[in-house]
């Protein structure tokens, strides 16, 4: 795989793992993680989007699925070695 399709795929799954961290409750009414960027009141039902903590929690997504993915070509690249026929004399 090039590494510009991977750098792609590392920066729609991390944008979309940053955005799916807004269904993760971290106490009743603040959702996301690591930081909480969705909030909701539950007295008056009002919701709020603090946008800084969105864009971190897209960055952290974005990290640890191109840690995912540095893993995979690392290992990828270690098998494919250990694969390979040696020639004998």
């Amino acid at each position: 795989m090039r590494k510009r399709s991977l750098v792609v795929i590392v920066v729609v799954v991390g944008f979309f793992v940053g955005f799916g961290s807004g269904l993760v409750e971290i106490e009743p009414g603040y959702y996301g993680f690591p930081l909480a960027w969705r909030v909701v009141d539950t007295v008056t039902g009002d919701r709020f989007a603090l946008w800084l903590e969105l864009f971190v929690d897209c960055l952290f997504g974005m990290l640890m699925v191109g840690m995912v993915a540095v893993a995979a070509a690392v290992t990828e690249k270690w098998v494919g070695k250990k694969g390979k026929p040696t020639k004998r004399k």
